[in-house]
């Protein structure tokens, strides 16, 4: 019966896809994937409505245990990943924003630095209209001082 319902319910999501494809006007892109999050969890989302961005921010089980403790104690091994995509009009929903091209993404690992656990920045810029690097204590302060989203 499972099987029935998830091929039924593949088949009814292909032939909504192609039906929109009907129209020889308009031709579907699709954008190349570019990040992998390499099993990290979504701890938080937010837009930048005046840069044009959306970021997305992943961490592993340690990342994401401090960001819902708050102001925790980090451990070493946290690891944080800060990915900032480009906004792009959808070309389906009127009026909605999904993520584009690939802008940056931002690391933070923690380690231990003799008896202090310290966090370590990195920053890879994608494609010729990235923003400039920031201060980096200012982006590791507001990048550690994300809350979990709570998601139903």
């Amino acid at each position: 019966m499972k099987t029935y319902i998830l091929h039924l319910l593949g088949a009814s999501l292909a032939i909504i896809a192609l039906s929109g494809c009907t129209n020889d006007s308009k031709k579907v892109t699709l954008r190349e994937f570019e990040f992998n999050d390499s099993g990290l969890k979504v701890i938080t989302s937010y837009v930048n409505e005046k840069a044009g961005t959306m970021s997305i921010l992943y961490g592993n089980e340690a990342a994401l245990n401090y960001s819902i403790k708050g102001n925790g104690e980090h451990v070493t091994g946290e690891v944080f990943k800060q990915v900032t995509f480009k906004q792009q009009a959808h070309e389906f929903w009127y009026g909605s924003r999904i993520n584009g091209a690939l802008q940056q993404v931002e690391t933070i690992n923690t380690v231990l630095q003799g008896a202090n656990v310290i966090p370590v920045y990195a920053i890879q810029h994608y494609g010729p209209n990235t923003a400039k690097a920031e201060d980096r204590s200012a982006r590791i302060k507001f990048i550690l001082s994300q809350q979990a989203s709570v998601f139903p």
